[in-house]
């Protein structure tokens, strides 16, 4: 990860808030005038069964699949196809893997990392259709509270959730965003 690439994308963000969502959770979004951003490319590695993940360059940006690894179309997102660069060099084509929440990879062995909403245009301004959903890793997350001074921290939370399709105890670990002043 380089220093210069990392605060680049850093100084793409304009602003930061935290925000409560549907369930009373803190999350923060962020505000950028760049769409590059959320840009650029991502080396892929199978880390565990059915895990793979993919990290950009920098270290800031993190995606994450579930997957079998086989040629079977496994059905999520309609049956499309991925083309992934692993980190030695060689692709792979997934057919409709699975999306899978970071709280499942983070126990699969993913650097630690949680979805932040990422919205474009000024702040204040809703512009339709120009928010997303992004990967980005704990330390990015740090810098981001730093950079801001937003009154949160970030701590990793583990459970043990049942899995709805085997009825079996699956386990969890993802971060939370904690209110500072409630400490």
């Amino acid at each position: 990860m380089t220093a210069k690439a990392f605060k680049r994308r850093l100084d793409m963000i304009t602003h930061a808030v935290v925000v409560k969502d549907n369930w009373g959770d803190l999350k923060i979004e962020i505000y950028s005038d760049n769409i590059n951003l959320t840009k650029g490319r991502r080396l892929w590695e199978h880390i565990l069964l059915p895990t793979w993940v993919g990290q950009s360059e920098d270290g800031v940006l993190i995606d994450a699949f579930s997957h079998d690894g086989s040629e079977n179309c496994n059905g999520g997102f309609g049956g499309a196809s991925f083309e992934l660069t692993m980190v030695d060099g060689s692709h792979r084509v997934l057919q409709g893997p699975w999306s899978g929440r970071p709280s499942i990879h983070i126990c699969n062995g993913a650097p630690e990392y949680m979805e932040l909403t990422v919205k474009y245009g000024p702040f204040g301004v809703a512009i339709r259709g120009l928010s997303e959903d992004q990967g980005f890793s704990k330390k990015f997350i740090e810098a981001i509270i730093n950079k801001f001074q937003l009154d949160v921290h970030i701590v990793v939370v583990f459970d043990e959730i049942e899995d709805p399709m085997t009825g079996e105890l699956v386990a969890e670990a993802h971060l939370k965003v904690i209110d500072s002043s409630a400490n």
